[in-house]
């Protein structure tokens, strides 16, 4: 008769083989965490991985105003970049999306509107002013129609000449907007919230024609243009916003090249980018180095773009989420929105909106 198997060695085999599952069906071999979902085995098409990531940005934009009232880029300004971004290369989006998330932001800051003016009143200061400002005109960006663009537009104007208002009083001597605190990587680079407060500046600017304010936005675009000018480019946000900008604002092959040969130099060996040197690649800094090359015209089929997709594609979960590993000192109370990754979920869902819409950025 053959001899009874040994009891330890069977449990040992028992651990080995649950351990085995779980490190394989975790993407890049993170322990789950709250619901973390298990990563894919076949690998999708950049569309699918546009369409799976969506849907859970959707799903996590909702659920937010269900425990919290404040304006969040996280929840607001990404999930919308990457519907109206995907919404451009012919991806089906929920429809009613961004005017909930609009109005989600609207609401927010219309009960503020005296502080907001008085350069007070936000609570992230120039970076959440500025975010919310980008969101506002992302609703807008949203609707094809002429109309629905100028109702929109007429329901943001006294917001948005309230958060000019705020800029024009919270901007440094030196000419540039810094955050309230350091909280990597949403709120560490100071050419980010430079970047993102002179778009809304020269937007207005472009609106007022010949209203008086005009003298003083020229001068605070002037003051920054020195700081930009000047400004250190270490961080991938660095560079990445640094090019962004420029692409709105001179979208010319000499002014961008620079900017954009040093993001394209950081790319590392598995086809993503780190948040800062030392740090390996993830989702995060990869979807926004992509995007800013995509803006400053970089085809779809260059090779370090087309790294940068498989770099995505193979690291992308099976709910459609990307882990990225929280690097920030919490200053307020953790909260579960219901999104993957437990105490990761924020800069995790921040990751997958930059993710998706630098994906359906190089979509045809």
């Amino acid at each position: 008769m053959p001899s009874k198997p040994n009891r330890r060695w069977l449990i040992l085999m028992g651990c080995l083989l649950a351990l085995s599952l779980g490190v394989a069906n975790t993407p890049s071999g993170h322990a789950q965490e709250n619901g973390t979902a298990p990563a894919q085995t076949t690998q999708r098409t950049a569309r699918e991985a546009v369409v799976a990531g969506l849907k859970l940005l959707e799903r996590s934009a909702r659920q937010y105003p269900q425990h919290r009232k404040c304006f969040g880029c996280h929840h607001q300004t990404f999930p919308m970049l990457a519907s109206n971004t995907a919404k451009a290369a012919g991806v089906e989006v929920d429809a009613k999306l961004a005017d909930e998330l609009g109005d989600f932001t609207r609401a927010y800051l219309k009960g503020r509107v005296s502080q907001i003016r008085d350069g007070q009143g936000i609570p992230g200061r120039a970076f959440m002013a500025s975010y919310a400002a980008w969101t506002l005109r992302l609703n807008v960006e949203a609707h094809s129609g002429i109309e629905e663009s100028r109702d929109i537009e007429s329901r943001n104007e006294e917001l948005d000449r309230a958060l000019v208002t705020y800029l024009l009083k919270t901007q440094q001597d030196d000419g540039h907007w810094k955050p309230p605190t350091q909280r990597p990587p949403l709120e560490e680079s100071l050419v980010t919230g430079t970047v993102l407060a002179r778009s809304h500046l020269r937007r207005w600017r472009d609106r007022l024609k010949e209203e008086t304010d005009q003298s003083a936005i020229d001068a605070a675009l002037k003051r920054s243009d020195t700081w930009l000018a000047q400004a250190k480019l270490e961080l991938n946000e660095d560079l990445a916003f640094r090019l962004w900008g420029l692409a709105y604002e001179q979208p010319s092959t000499e002014s961008m090249n620079p900017v954009r040969e040093r993001l394209q130099q950081r790319q590392l060996a598995d086809g993503g980018w780190s948040q800062r040197e030392g740090m390996t690649s993830d989702a995060y800094a990869t979807g926004q180095a992509i995007y800013a090359l995509k803006l400053a015209n970089v085809p779809s089929q260059d090779e370090s773009l087309q790294r940068g997709i498989q770099f995505l594609l193979k690291t992308q979960a099976a709910d459609g989420s990307w882990l990225v590993e929280t690097r920030s000192k919490p200053i307020q109370e953790f909260f579960d929105n219901g999104d993957p990754y437990g105490k990761h979920q924020f800069i995790s869902i921040t990751a997958t909106g930059w993710a998706v819409t630098a994906l359906a950025k190089t979509l045809p």
